[in-house]
């Protein structure tokens, strides 16, 4: 983590002053916040700095986060952990309160959460964390309001009649059981261009049990994934995408010989963009798509499926030792211009009516211009001790470079020109 930028005024003996904890900051334009998945949280195409009516400086530039991002290695004994504390659910709100919780430390916007003793298919999604006593879930709970222990979990389990979910030695396994039946696990998505890495093998593999991980929509039609087993040979796999619920397909037949077959521990990896989907095995890419691939609006969620077409005679599982999910998205600020540095200004004005600047000179330094004050010998003084106004002004800047996470490390004496940007 970044540390806090700090914000120093000294005086004419070089004391630091004490700068206001209250501080107004004026915005160039409109402005857009809002993350990833949703597509229009950012503003489109750029443009050169600009001067509003109000004769402020605006710049802009599409800026996407990868909060999304997130790497489960199976520690533990469960895919649900218990959370500290005692949390409060309430049905039909997605807002959630705790006691004595830690929401800020424990929860993330890729975890799901339940009230213990609910069904799994009560598990809602983080949006945000407000605090360590408060978060917004992305949808309204469905389960019976209550208070208690709460569970978080980066996956939605679907476990088939008489199948099961098992954690052990640092392994996700799955099972259809027995019967007809499908296991599914399913984490947070998001939009491409996504990538995510799965460490996976085959246990006890039948001809009428397929599997299939990779990428996929909430209604499993319109995926990027790897199928293994049914009829196929053990050293054989399809990559499978598709961009239309199923009904055009980019499909090939892939031979595995080179490393061993689908019961060896392999690292496969699947990747989407907007022109491409690609598939590499053990850090070798051995397949890529060009056509039939999920369109960039689509939100793509790691899917991990095992199912059983008949009855089948005894267990096979899906073992699955990590996963890596990457939201590899842009992040890009763009400031044109001609000539030299960009010059422009801040102004405040003091209690009494003086006006106060903050201007850049022809290299691009910031410099306070202070108010004129009329001193006992009759001259006129720029010096200046505890102004609020100035003090406001130097937050503001403090506040804008956190903002670009910058460090304003020394404002001088006299004059209050910036010395150092690192």
């Amino acid at each position: 983590m970044p540390q806090s930028p700090r914000v120093t005024l000294f005086d004419q003996y070089g004391n630091p002053l004490a700068l206001s904890e209250q501080f107004e900051l004026g915005v160039s334009g409109q402005g857009s916040t809002g993350f990833a998945p949703e597509p229009t949280s950012h503003l489109q195409g750029r443009r050169g700095p600009s001067v509003d009516p109000e004769s402020q400086l605006g710049v802009r530039g599409p800026i996407l986060t990868d909060e999304g991002s997130f790497r489960d290695d199976f520690s533990g004994s469960s895919l649900i952990t218990n959370l500290t504390g005692t949390c409060t659910f309430a049905n039909g709100s997605p807002v959630v309160t705790g006691v004595g919780t830690k929401f800020l430390s424990e929860v993330g916007r890729n975890r799901f959460l339940r009230l213990t003793g609910h069904a799994n298919a009560y598990l809602v999604g983080v949006e945000r964390v407000v605090s360590d006593e408060e978060l917004a879930l992305v949808s309204p709970y469905g389960g019976a309001a209550g208070s208690g222990v709460g569970v978080a979990s980066f996956w939605v389990p679907t476990v088939a009649a008489g199948g099961g979910l098992l954690v052990s030695g640092s392994n996700l396994m799955l099972t259809p059981g027995l019967a007809v039946g499908e296991t599914l696990v399913r984490c947070a998505g998001d939009y491409l261009p996504v990538v995510v890495q799965f460490g996976m093998s085959l246990s006890n593999p039948m001809v009428s049990q397929v599997l299939s991980f990779g990428l996929e929509s909430a209604d499993g039609q319109t995926f990027a994934r790897l199928l293994m087993g049914g009829l196929l040979p053990l050293n054989q796999a399809v990559f499978r995408c598709s961009s239309d619920g199923g009904v055009s397909l980019d499909e090939e037949t892939l031979d595995l010989s080179e490393w061993g077959t689908a019961q060896k521990l392999l690292r496969y990896q699947i990747g989407v963009r907007a022109s491409r989907t690609d598939l590499s095995i053990e850090g070798h890419t051995i397949a890529i798509h060009h056509h039939h691939i999920p369109a960039p609006g689509v939100v793509l969620y790691p899917t991990l499926r095992i199912s059983n077409a008949t009855i089948v005679p005894y267990l096979g599982y899906l073992i699955c030792g990590y996963v890596y999910f990457g939201n590899a998205n842009l992040l890009q600020i763009e400031v044109q211009h001609e000539g030299g540095a960009i010059r422009s200004q801040m102004m405040t004005v003091d209690d009494e009516g003086h006006v106060i600047r903050l201007v850049s000179d022809h290299e691009g330094a910031l410099h306070v211009v202070l108010p004129l004050i009329q001193a006992t010998d009759g001259g006129n003084h720029r010096l200046i001790t505890h102004d609020p106004a100035t003090a406001r002004m130097l937050e503001a800047i403090h506040a804008e470079l956190r903002l670009m996470n910058l460090h304003l490390s020394q404002v001088s004496d006299e004059d209050l020109s910036h010395r150092d940007v690192e």
